[in-house]
């Protein structure tokens, strides 16, 4: 009869420090081992063309938002105008996609209108 159990090793909270290899090795002979290689990710942000830009009165603007070094896509990306959050104005349009294998983007527009 074939003996077949899991041993689990559980790292909580995982910390930056925590990267590097780990082998689960039984001891057999010859002796069994597997090797992985946790690589512990700090997400990145970008505001493409910042940290100034430009812009003329009147126009639309599109401010993009770019998120790298995430394990997964963040569940919640949210937009401020001077420390107020501006996710739910109606004159703010905000899509999200992914642009690439890793990075997830929001386009912000103001079609012709300034938020206060």
């Amino acid at each position: 009869k074939v003996l077949s159990e899991d041993y689990i090793l559980q790292i909580e909270p995982v910390q930056k420090s925590d990267s590097g290899l780990y082998e689960c090795q039984i001891s057999t002979t010859p002796v069994m081992s597997q090797v992985v290689h946790l690589a512990v990710t700090e997400p990145v942000t970008e505001i493409v063309g910042g940290p100034d830009i430009y812009i003329e009165e009147g126009v639309t603007m599109n401010l993009t938002c770019i998120v790298k070094d995430s394990p997964e896509p963040p569940q919640f990306i949210f937009w401020y105008h001077n420390h107020s959050m501006v996710n739910y104005l109606p004159s703010i349009n905000i899509t999200t996609s992914m642009i690439g294998p890793d990075p997830d983007s929001l386009w912000v527009a103001l079609p012709n209108t300034t938020v206060s």
